[in-house]
Formats: structure tokens, sequence, C-alpha cells
């Protein structure tokens, strides 16, 4: 990380989207995001300092958004089906450093779309999201245990 994030009291996260952190609400989502996260809610502001993480694990999987319009749409009403709903596809990125045990991951986000179509980020999606705050570097000779 290259710069401090700053996360709000009574959040666990921090965000980016386009290059920048961004307060929650400011969030697009239907635009990818990266999210930086902390183990614990704080009344308290929190801070993840500029650090170098490692990468434990890369996983990949989905979030319901939306679901159908309820019985309406199973009845066929509006054109919709039962399968119809958005959700949003994300790469997950476990994270360590020695000196913030309390970050667990940053985790980025295709954005909301109809399950047909929805997809993981894409690597140049994930680094348009954190552009130069998180970089991200492999270390020669380092394996997977």
């Amino acid at each position: 990380m290259t710069e401090t994030a700053v996360i709000e009291p009574g959040h666990a996260r921090a965000f980016l989207q386009f290059g920048r952190w961004v307060p929650h609400g400011a969030l697009n989502r239907f635009e990818p995001s990266c999210n930086l996260e902390v183990r614990d809610l704080s009344e308290f502001i929190q801070r993840v300092e500029t650090d170098r993480f490692r990468v434990l694990e890369i996983t990949q999987g989905w979030d319901m958004v939306v679901q159908g319009a309820g019985s309406h749409a199973r009845a066929g009403w509006w054109g919709r089906r039962e399968t119809d709903r958005e959700i949003n596809r994300y790469r997950r990125f476990r994270l360590h450093s020695p000196r913030q045990s309390a970050v667990m991951r940053l985790t980025c986000h295709a954005g909301d779309r109809d399950w047909r179509e929805a997809r993981p980020p894409a690597w140049r999606e994930v680094l348009e999201c954190v552009g130069d705050k998180i970089r991200f570097t492999v270390s020669a000779g380092e394996r997977p245990a």
C-alpha cells in the first residue's frame, strides 16, 4: 500500500474506485470497485497504514444483489422469470502483515450485473480501481504452501 486508508467509525472497510479512496455512499455500484477490510468495527476512525502485505490466497465468488419481484416474478409478470436477478462477482485477496494483523482482505467487485452477464473483475479493472494506492508485485521464488 502506498497511501494510508481511513476507515470511518462504525465501518470495517475503506473503498477504492477509479483509483481513489471514496466514501461508501459515493460508490457507483455498477462500476468496478475494491474494498480493504479489517476484522473489527470501531466507534473511532481506523487507519490502515502504508505497508507491504503478502497475498496468502486469491478466491472468486459472488453476492446476490436483487432477487426477482417476489411472487409476481414467479408468475411470469413483467416478462421476468424466477432466475432473473442481479449478482456481483468478485476476486478476493486474503492479506497478511505482521505489523497490521487487523487487515483481512482486499475484495474487488466487477459491478452489479444480471446473473447471465456477471463475471469477476478483470485484472485491468482491479488495477484501475486501486490506481497508485495499492501496488502488486510478484516476488521471485515465492510459492504458495
